[in-house]
């Protein structure tokens, strides 16, 4: 399934189009309204499971108070709440936990169907958002979500973490210089011994969209377009090894850019052993990046032995949450935003749909 090659189709403008849709989307965003600049920040998380300690984390990383949590299950509130040691008031209604007084922004950490809803509520009261990735669980409500972006006066962003890794950060800084020259391709690996993945939401098709595509092939894909420009060609292989599922749980995705980039995301949850790692190959040297060793980026030019370049340990929360905030101030435009989504949706629902059928 190949994307228009159109430069005025792909993100960088004001206002973009996507690329497999109608839906205009924008790319840019400044939200100089917020009543509280500069200012200790109150915040809210909708959807309390795993990835909500992190989102407490980040916030707490970036002096935020968290005042109010909402999950449909009373008990998962309370459990974060007794984890994190919040002060925050717990809610199981969405309209009131919207309406708590001084509420700024939220982070969307609910399982991806349930995206739509909490984004587009919050979003017509014009409230922030952070939306754990992917952006919905169908390429259908992410373009109503762009939709509803396009329209509110406040920031919809998408939580592609791994962008604001330091050592993502440097990587781009040496692909951006030339020091590796002309890039052929890009790899990017997430594999773990993740047997339990057939218990979980993440392997309900209804619920999650896909399995290992929608879970770490996202990240990779919005990787590759962050890194290179948008994606005008992608295919997949993939193979189901849980035997009462609905999802691929082993992937292979290839893309190409529109300057011509080769790319690839394997991902699967039935490696006996874990690797995650991103190397990127140019004419003049390469670079390499091992999650589990995360101080270090890796060099090697054409010419020469490999270089440790030192990095700052991070898993991306406290920065990315940073961004944010600032997003909200009004002091940057918005980065990741829900046309970023809506893409890396199309792309990893596209050749999921061409391969079944």
């Amino acid at each position: 399934m190949k994307a228009p090659e159109d430069p005025d189709d792909l993100p960088g403008r004001i206002r973009v189009v996507a690329s497999t849709t109608s839906i205009k989307c924008r790319a840019a965003h400044k939200a100089p309204w917020s009543r509280n600049r500069n200012m200790t920040k109150q915040v809210g998380i909708i959807g309390c499971g795993g990835i909500a300690r992190a989102h407490v984390d980040g916030y707490r990383a970036n002096h935020a108070e968290i005042v109010a949590l909402h999950d449909v299950n009373a008990a998962g509130a309370e459990a974060l709440k007794k984890q994190k040691s919040l002060n925050a008031a717990l809610y199981s209604d969405l309209e009131d936990f919207l309406n708590h007084p001084g509420l700024e922004a939220i982070s969307i950490c609910t399982p991806p169907v349930a995206h739509e809803e909490a984004a587009t509520r919050a979003l017509r009261k014009n409230m922030p958002v952070l939306c754990e990735k992917p952006l919905a669980h169908s390429i259908e409500s992410g373009k109503r979500l762009c939709e509803i972006a396009a329209a509110s006066e406040a920031p919809l962003m998408v939580g592609f973490r791994h962008r604001f890794l330091p050592a993502i950060n440097e990587l781009k800084s040496r692909i951006d210089s030339g020091d590796i020259g002309n890039i052929i391709w890009f790899d990017n690996t997430f594999c773990a011994p993740a047997f339990g993945m057939d218990k979980t939401w993440f392997s309900k098709r209804s619920v999650a969209g896909g399995g290992t595509l929608m879970d770490t092939s996202i990240h990779s894909i919005d990787l590759f377009r962050y890194l290179f420009g948008d994606v005008i060609d992608q295919h997949c292989v993939w193979h189901r090894h849980f035997d009462d599922t609905d999802v691929e749980d082993a992937s292979i995705l290839t893309m190409k850019s529109l300057s011509g980039v080769l790319g690839t995301a394997l991902a699967s949850w039935h490696a006996g052993v874990a690797k995650c790692t991103i190397e990127v190959m140019g004419t003049k040297g390469r670079l390499l990046y091992d999650y589990e060793k995360p101080a270090a980026l890796k060099f090697q030019p054409a010419d020469g032995e490999w270089q440790c370049l030192e990095t700052i340990p991070s898993n991306g929360f406290a920065e990315e949450i940073e961004v944010y905030f600032e997003t909200i101030d009004g002091k940057r435009d918005l980065t990741c935003s829900a046309f970023d989504g809506l893409r890396s949706v199309e792309i990893a629902l596209s050749v999921i749909r061409e391969t079944i059928e």
